[in-house]
């Protein structure tokens, strides 16, 4: 290697970490427009795979699976369901693992207002997550008991049975997603802040709530919690500027995650991937 061929070599390393360290040193910086423009730049991840046909499945529940969760029973008799896709089965407790928001579980309910459907057939009931923070969404994720005997529990088909905890995910781990509505998706992970996992970008829409995350050779990681954009109260009209938010199930963690926080642990990673994925001068 030429003298010119190293000089450059050493140029370029020092400028990407000098590049890191001024993003994290200077108050007040901000990673905005790189991410915007990274994140709707990581498409090719987002690989939207057919939804599976669940209908016939008329007395079992597969990971996956569309259900409805009775959220309201109207005055006039009629009765309100909120649509979300499963994301865990647990054949051996008979239990399903959805996402909290699905359920509202800071209302109070008797039980005859728990109840769960599978089309027409009552499955079970919500055991709500006490922990859920529907203004954070914070431990986005619950229990169904599945009470009606008749109904057959699936082995988890994308995931397998064994469950990932947040400490074994990590920055760079692809991971894929299904959705009720959407269906399967592939992302990379570029944080994990207490038992959130966030993926840039996995494809998420209404109905997909719920549904699973795993990572091959792994397991399962969580449900589908949310996407989050640059105003959260604004994320649809940024269409493609968002990051999927996963939870994992059976953990606790209430301090709120801001949306800076989620841009510092993209921008450590992209910037990693910076070091790591740039051209040799040899090259």
């Amino acid at each position: 290697m030429s003298i010119k061929s190293i000089l450059t070599t050493i140029l370029v390393s020092l400028f990407m970490i000098l590049s890191v360290l001024l993003y994290f040193m200077i108050p007040g910086t901000t990673m905005m427009t790189t991410i915007g423009m990274d994140i709707t730049g990581t498409k090719p991840y987002a690989m939207s795979k057919r939804v599976i046909d669940d209908s016939r499945n008329l007395n079992a529940i597969h990971q996956g699976q569309k259900i409805s969760i009775l959220e309201e029973k109207l005055p006039n008799g009629s009765m309100k369901f909120g649509v979300c896709s499963v994301g865990f089965v647990d054949a051996i407790q008979r239990k399903l693992y959805v996402a909290a928001h699905c359920a509202i579980p800071e209302r109070e309910r008797d039980a005859s207002e728990r109840e769960v459907m599978l089309r027409d057939t009552v499955i079970g009931e919500i055991d709500y997550n006490q922990n859920y923070n529907e203004g954070n969404m914070a431990n986005d994720w619950t229990v169904i008991n599945v009470t009606n005997d008749n109904i057959e529990l699936k082995p988890n088909r994308f995931s397998g049975d064994n469950i990932v905890s947040p400490e074994n995910v990590k920055p760079g781990d692809k991971i894929y997603t299904y959705g009720a509505t959407s269906g399967m998706s592939e992302g990379v992970v570029f944080g994990v802040k207490g038992n959130q996992i966030y993926i840039t970008k996995s494809v998420i829409d209404h109905g997909d709530s719920g549904g699973p995350s795993w990572i091959e050779g792994k397991g399962f990681v969580g449900v589908l919690s949310n996407k989050r954009g640059y105003n959260i109260e604004d994320v649809e009209s940024k269409e493609g500027e968002y990051v999927t938010v996963v939870n994992a199930v059976n953990t606790r963690y209430d301090d709120t995650v801001e949306f800076k926080d989620i841009e510092k642990m993209y921008a450590k990673w992209f910037y990693t991937c910076l070091l790591y994925t740039s051209p040799s001068p040899r090259d």
